[in-house]
């Protein structure tokens, strides 16, 4: 018989767990922005399309919404160069990336900023659809900017403190 075999069957192996930056909670939550990203793309999409030529009061706010469909897709392919098992250079490559997109996200950021928030209330010819939507958008971006921002200097001040008591 295999009595001599060294494999135990009685042992239970744990399932890897998903985590980011070590922590299921921050994995979850990276989760649920992409999934929110992708719903609130569409919907920009949509609303920008619809309504094109239906704001005399800043016809760029449609595009706004159109091309801000199109942000999260900076960061889609980024992600996969900074895993752990990736190389130095490719690591970098993705860091550059990640940096290049955060900057331009806030510029974009900014310019629908200009041009939505001192038109909400104004009296001109806009959807009110459209003109309700991209400011609850911009604001929302500008929320989950902060957030995030947060999030990432909290994460890089508590690895550093880890890696000074490391080094004690």
């Amino acid at each position: 018989m295999m009595e001599d075999s060294n494999i135990d069957l009685n042992k239970h192996v744990e399932p890897k767990r998903l985590t980011f930056l070590g922590s299921r909670a921050l994995y979850y939550l990276l989760v649920a922005q992409t999934v929110a990203w992708v719903v609130l793309g569409v919907t920009k999409l949509v609303i920008g399309s619809t309504y094109v030529h239906d704001c005399d009061v800043q016809p760029l706010i449609p595009v706004w919404l159109i091309l801000d469909a199109f942000i999260p897709l900076f960061f889609c392919g980024f992600w996969s160069h900074v895993k752990e098992d990736s190389s130095d250079s490719l690591k970098m490559k993705g860091y550059i990336s990640i940096c290049i997109g955060s900057f331009l996200s806030v510029i974009w950021c900014i310019c629908g900023g200009i041009w939505i928030y001192p038109n909400w209330a104004s009296q001109g010819q806009c959807n009110n659809t459209l003109r309700s939507f991209a400011f609850a958008m911009i604001t929302v971006n500008w929320s989950t900017m902060s957030m995030w921002t947060q999030l990432v200097v909290r994460l890089a001040c508590a690895m550093r403190a880890q890696k000074q008591y490391v080094m004690m």
